[in-house]
């Protein structure tokens, strides 16, 4: 080794710094303005295989000629400007482990003296191997993930909500014909594309996540696009981070273009509504002798007291209080016949699915008149054992009186074998334990074998010799589309009972 003493500075590293040259878990190394090694932690010592001695009074060159070239390229550069060199990494491989490179954090400080001189460079080297590979794994992942979301054309986000800012990954941006970058990194961004219309019930979704209600957030919401379209979008997201206190800090999720299967949701809907149409037409058309007899008996009484009327007055026998007493009977039947007309329009005329807060025990009892006719025609019992005090339910009443009307008219078919006194048919709601209004129609018929229970249910599966074999099929579509369900099964004693369950929305529902 060349003699450090006759090689050494003229300027001495300040004596007060050789206690932290010591301690940190980091390399330090101090080179004077000759760029020979003045001083150098035991750390570094140990990573360049030599000892402290060794370095001392000695060039870069001298001590690690594989690196020299670039590190007194930056210890000249510090030196004649100055300024500080941060953050260059080197990888190599060291006398303390060969044939193993690591990588080192290179940054290189001026050291001036009282007079403002520079007089060397400290040099900090920190070994960042394991943190590299950490950030090129989370980078290979990153990457991974981005193909995979590009294959699914979903967007990612990374939401900081005490900042506001989120992370959006570039095909979030694009779903929306944007591009990356192209708009804020803030929450605000965001709302701006959402539908007014979308929003508050977003917000009341998002407000239970945030306070623990649910175990992750989920919303179908429509976003502006670039070009000005509205898309549907279905946002997935999860509180990943919380604070002391319980309060969602950070918040990561997935956003799903869905537009296409809206549509075609839609699209569906719109033929289940036309198939139920004319479901409703057909059953209507069996019912045909039924509804003519009951439009007949207003239309026959009405008659009878218009001419009683005329053949008062033709005689000069009226009488103003009995004529008024007559026309008022008319009247009634009038109403009568058009009260009728109007329940049969309302059933089967074609309308668009819309939904109300409804009273399940109305429409029963509305279905128990519609059928009345085949009811008394067929001498079937009704029992009617109605919770008054269900809640309310948000349904298209129409089609859940489609569902009702062929449960029924099944019910009274089933029972057409029996003594006529033995026919009874029973329609039954109740409140259940998961807050869902449930429905049954029983019947004290033959009964059918377990084995038919879910075939039942199948497209164009009768037992009627003229039947199309849809009611029960498009009944189930009804309850399912209301997040329902319609089952059935044989009774212990005698007959079958059909039951659907409807999810409860609206308030408390008290006649009593």
């Amino acid at each position: 080794m060349k003699d450090a003493t006759r090689r050494g500075s003229s300027h001495k590293q300040p004596a007060d710094l050789s206690g932290i040259y010591r301690d940190v878990p980091v390399g330090l190394c101090f080179f004077d303005s000759e760029l020979l090694y003045v001083h150098i932690n035991d750390w570094l010592a140990v990573i360049n295989g030599l000892s402290v001695e060794e370095h001392l009074g000695r060039t870069i060159g001298e001590v690690l000629p594989d690196v020299a070239v670039g590190v007194e390229l930056l210890l000249r550069q510090v030196l004649e400007t100055g300024k500080p060199v941060l953050d260059g990494t080197v990888e190599a491989e060291t006398p303390a482990q060969p044939g193993v490179k690591r990588i080192f954090q290179h940054s290189y400080l001026p050291v001036k003296s009282d007079d403002d001189t520079i007089i060397g460079v400290t040099c900090v080297v920190q070994d960042i191997t394991e943190c590299a590979q950490a950030e090129k794994e989370l980078n290979e992942r990153e990457e991974r993930l981005n193909l995979a979301l590009d294959a699914t054309s979903n967007g990612a986000w990374d939401w900081n909500i005490v900042t506001g800012e989120v992370k959006f990954s570039p095909q979030w941006f694009r779903s929306l014909g944007y591009e990356p970058g192209e708009l804020a990194a803030h929450v605000s961004s965001w709302e701006k594309l959402v539908h007014p219309d979308d929003m508050p019930r977003l917000r009341e979704v998002l407000k239970a996540h945030f306070e623990g209600k649910t175990e992750s957030y989920e919303f179908e919401n429509r976003l502006l696009t670039k070009s000005g379209e509205w898309r549907w979008n279905l946002d997935r997201g999860k509180v990943v981070e919380r604070d002391g206190d319980g309060n969602p800090v950070r918040m990561v999720g997935t956003d799903s273009d869905i537009t296409d299967r809206k549509r075609f949701q839609e699209q569906l809907q719109r033929q289940q509504s036309e198939l139920a149409h004319m479901s409703r037409l057909s059953t209507m058309g069996e019912m045909v002798t039924g509804l003519a007899h009951e439009l007949n008996q207003p239309l026959y009484a009405i008659s009878n007291y218009v001419e009683g009327c005329l053949h008062l007055l033709r005689n000069g026998a009226a009488e103003t209080g009995e004529l008024i007493e007559v026309l008022e009977k008319s009247a009634s039947q009038a109403q009568r016949a058009a009260e009728i007309i109007r329940r049969l329009r309302s059933f089967v005329g074609p309308r668009e699915p819309r939904r109300s807060s409804t009273n399940i025990n109305e429409l029963i009892r509305t279905v128990v008149e519609l059928v009345d006719f085949e009811i008394r025609r067929d001498s079937v019992s009704v029992r009617l054992e109605l919770d008054e005090r269900l809640p309310l339910m948000l349904a298209d009443s129409i089609q859940i009186q489609q569902v009702l009307v062929n449960l029924v008219c099944n019910a009274v078919e089933a029972m057409l074998d029996n003594e006529p006194d033995t026919r009874v048919l029973t329609v039954a709601t109740s409140l259940s334990e998961g807050r869902t209004i449930d429905v049954s129609v029983g019947d004290t018929g033959d009964g059918f074998p377990a084995e038919t229970a879910d075939t039942m249910f199948d497209a164009f599966f009768t037992t009627k010799p003229d039947g199309m074999g849809m009611g029960l099929t498009i009944s189930r579509s009804i309850v399912e589309a209301h997040d329902g369900r319609l089952r059935a099964a044989s009774n212990p004693d005698r007959g079958a009972t059909f039951q659907f369950t409807l999810p409860v929305e609206g308030g408390w529902h008290d006649e009593s």
